[in-house]
């Protein structure tokens, strides 16, 4: 007679114990999606992050997704536990192919805020696809153990005295005689302080030889002085230009870039700077009544609805071992017809819902009847076109997805002059990303109508201070209260990220272009972990719907 013997395992490792429960998220969230699909507890094994506390008091999943190229993450911060108005910020998102995944090793987050930080682990539950978005803490909040805001970072970044450029994350000091790095404590404040010591250690070898010169006599300068104590005499000489301070050789070299066109003058040897920008580039919107004799302080404020909890989900007819695991995935589709921009977050300018006269929506299922798609529903469009979002540069993300290799992007647009509205412009904005100095920056298939003989398409990219041309076709016959529809595409290659731009016309369907595509250097496009939307700057701009579709070519 044999005898089998089941053992149980006692002491489970710490990622093989969270894959039989639902950590990182709190006891207290449900664990389900806005679809009501509940996350499967293989997917995350850890996770560890950090945030400033003014960005939210509570962490939580915005998203989670597995397909058959990637899995990605995305997480979100709200000042409260049910997430009051939708008032939430993207704090950090991670996309990893599969095929480069390693279950159980540390990933890295990408910052979407300033100041945030963290790590994931993913776990052996990546076999079946899954897609779940979260709108509120209490569906996806993260455990206290996992996800803790924080005051501040007490350093933020390194640099010699009037560098404008620090040196930021993981920074390894290394020194060459004859200066030492050591680690030391010093009376700091009145406390006694771990501190990082730099010195100038004599080489006492030489020191009988004649010629013998001491290293504080060599670092001393040329008039034997200390030029940063102003103890060289009368005239003083020059250490900084508007606190940058020269190389070694004492050269201060001048680099411009964006908008700048530099030119010599020959005269004098001074130097030109010309930039193809205007006044209305450099101030804010001007603080004046409306045509309607109305002060912006006086608007009322804009109150966007709550969106309506999901329908419960139907009682299946088959056991669950029947039952096939259904993806939501892409392509996503949403008109505004319900004035509710459905995840979308206002990161730059204002953002409200105009009625004026939107085009038939793409987003109508095609089992509908012809009553429930009637053109005598009011049709709204997601727009600049009230308020202050005529004044300024509005950006207004999508928060669910977080990559944009292998996204093709799809909106229709109409450029008004309601308000006086300087600009006229509008387009898709893409790897939308906020750098480690808190500057904005992502590219734009843009549609532009200052002029309309002709008008522009082009691709720019917005590096945080001014708009950059990468690449642009001038078209005649554009016209200011026409609808265009605006597409782009992107594949990433080998080295390059491939962005191909759509526009064609919907009120005039002559009206076709394409650009590209056109290649970016990867090192420029990377992360590819970052958010997709819709821009508008200074200008009156309608958008009719949104959609979002996977393109592998």
């Amino acid at each position: 007679m044999r005898v089998r013997l089941v053992m149980a395992i006692r002491n489970q490792q710490w990622y093989n114990l969270n894959e039989t429960r639902d950590y990182p998220l709190s006891d207290s969230a449900s664990a389900l999606s806005n679809d009501n699909l509940r996350i499967p507890q293989g997917i995350i094994s850890d996770i560890k992050i950090r945030w400033p506390e003014w960005a939210g008091k509570y962490a939580f999943l915005g998203s989670v997704a597995v397909t058959s190229g990637a899995v990605s993450v995305t997480v979100l911060a709200s000042q409260d536990l049910v997430n009051t108005g939708n008032s939430y910020v993207p704090i950090l998102a991670l996309s990893v192919p599969l095929a480069e995944l390693e279950s159980y090793r540390q990933y890295a987050f990408e910052s979407q805020y300033p100041g945030s930080f963290g790590y994931v682990v993913f776990g052996e539950g990546l076999l079946n696809n899954y897609t779940g978005v979260f709108s509120s803490p209490s569906q996806s909040l993260l455990t206290s153990r996992a996800a803790r805001p924080h005051g501040g970072l007490p350093v933020t970044g390194l640099s010699k005295i009037y560098d404008q450029t620090p040196l930021t994350g993981l920074v390894n000091l290394t020194a060459q005689d004859p200066l030492t790095i050591t680690k030391g404590t010093r009376l700091i404040s009145g406390a006694q302080r771990e501190a990082i010591i730099f010195s100038l250690v004599e080489q006492t070898d030489d020191i009988d030889n004649d010629n013998f010169i001491s290293v504080f006599e060599t670092f001393a300068g040329n008039c034997g002085k200390r030029p940063e104590s102003e103890n060289c005499g009368n005239p003083q000489p020059i250490t900084r230009i508007n606190e940058v301070s020269p190389c070694c050789d004492g050269s201060i070299t001048l680099d411009f870039r964006g908008c700048s066109v530099v030119g010599k003058n020959l005269d004098d040897g001074s130097v030109v700077l010309e930039c193809t920008l205007g006044v209305n580039d450099t101030c804010e919107p001007p603080f004046i009544p409306t045509l309607e004799g109305i002060l912006p302080s006086e608007k009322e404020p804009v109150i966007e609805p709550v969106p309506p909890q999901p329908e419960p989900t139907p009682t299946p007819t088959e056991s669950l071992s029947e039952v096939p695991v259904i993806s939501i995935s892409l392509p996503y589709c949403e008109d505004f017809e319900d004035q509710e921009a459905a995840y979308f977050s206002t990161v730059l300018g204002e953002f409200s819902f105009s009625n004026e006269d939107s085009i038939d929506s793409p987003c109508v299922d095609a089992s509908q009847s012809a009553s429930e798609s009637d053109s005598e529903v009011e049709k709204y469009s997601y727009s600049t076109d009230n308020g202050g979002g005529r004044y300024t540069r509005s950006l207004a993300v999508w928060t669910p997805d977080a990559q944009t290799y292998f996204r093709e992007y799809e909106t229709a647009i109409k450029i008004t002059e309601n308000g006086g509205a300087t600009g006229k412009n509008g387009g898709i904005a893409f790897n939308y990303r906020v750098s480690d100095s808190g500057a904005s920056q992502f590219w734009i298939a843009e549609l532009n109508l200052t002029s309309t003989n002709p008008g522009r398409f082009r691709l720019v990219y917005f590096n945080g201070l001014t708009f950059v041309e990468l690449v642009w076709q001038d078209i005649y016959g554009l016209a200011i209260g026409d609808w265009y529809k605006i597409r782009v595409k992107i594949i990433p290659q080998v080295t390059t990220v491939d962005v191909t731009c759509y526009l064609d016309g919907i009120t005039d369907s002559g009206i076709a272009v394409t650009l590209g595509p056109y290649s970016l250097s990867s090192n420029d496009y990377v992360p590819d972990s970052a958010l997709a939307g819709l821009h508008a700057n200074q200008s009156a701009t309608m958008f009719s719907y949104w959609n979002v579709d996977e393109k592998l070519s």
